[in-house]
């Protein structure tokens, strides 16, 4: 079966934000962010659209002074959506992005973007942002999914799947060997975000279940799945009774995106160079 492609002319609209004004107050914040006589100039060079719906995700180059010399550095904008862009979540915690990504970075050997500057109170922009360094690559798409065809993912060699294929899996690896995770990412637990259950297994199904809950009111997101219902309701009567330290488990670091693990990074075709999506990350069980 064949996946028909879409319309050429179909796009996601995912702000309504004036890219003019965006700049304007942009340069406006770094002027006090930044050390007296930076004198900072923001040259924004456009959103993505191929990748990622939770967020906006705009790159951009910062040419400021520092040391008494002009440079310029690039950097890519991560704002929480605003509730008129209709956001993934019910709510969106960018702080744990941010905190997640700075950890990961510091504590394992997992191509993590650096973050830089960030903006949590929303003054400036209306909901929080920050800023991350911006690594050079290509990004697998995922609107639509890069499997469906029409990308160079498709259309590359076995040989480059294959490899490329093999160090995603080793930034997993990466991921989930970080030690003490419970530790490092406590607040990465759904409990931090009253998400209630016994283990770490049905804390993480009442995140999934509200999350579900808020999406299927949307009538945009097409409603309620009886389906997805019927999953959920076998996964609650199923849940493991054990707790973590009854069987030698413990909770590793989940990156969490949906798909394969080069559907969130910056690639050069055949290896990770940045991993860049951190909206679902969170503690998962590992046994």
């Amino acid at each position: 079966m064949t996946q028909a492609p879409p319309p050429p002319d179909m796009t996601f609209q995912r702000s309504g934000r004036d890219p003019a004004a965006l700049g304007t107050k942009l340069e406006q914040w770094l002027a006090t962010a930044l050390p007296p006589g930076a004198d900072p100039e923001v040259a924004l060079l456009g959103g993505i659209d191929a990748n990622g719906l939770s967020s906006e995700t705009v790159l951009l180059d910062v040419t400021s002074t520092e040391g008494g010399e002009r440079g310029t550095k690039a950097y890519v904008l991560r704002v929480a959506p605003r509730p008129e862009d209709i956001p993934v979540f019910a709510t969106y915690d960018l702080q744990a992005q941010y905190d997640a990504m700075r950890l990961a970075g510091s504590l394992s050997a997992v191509p993590v973007p650096e973050v830089g500057l960030a903006e949590m109170s929303g003054s400036v922009l209306g909901t929080p942002f920050f800023l991350m360094e911006r690594v050079d690559g290509v990004v697998p798409p995922d609107v639509m999914p890069y499997n469906f065809g029409d990308s160079w993912l498709f259309a590359a060699s076995p040989a480059d799947r294959a490899a490329l294929q093999q160090q995603s899996v080793e930034v997993l690896a990466g991921l989930h060997g970080i030690p003490d995770a419970a530790s490092h990412f406590g607040f990465l637990d759904p409990a931090a975000a009253g998400h209630h259950g016994e283990t770490l297994v049905a804390r993480n199904l009442a995140k999934t279940g509200a999350w579900y809950a808020f999406a299927s009111a949307a009538e945009e997101w097409g409603g309620r799945s009886p389906l997805v219902e019927r999953g959920l309701a076998w996964l609650e009567a199923n849940l493991p009774g054990t707790d973590l330290s009854e069987d030698g488990g413990e909770p590793v670091l989940c990156w969490g995106t949906r798909g394969s693990a080069t559907s969130s990074t910056a690639t050069s075709r055949r290896s990770p160079s940045s991993t860049g999506r951190w909206s679902a990350s969170g503690l998962a069980r590992w046994t």
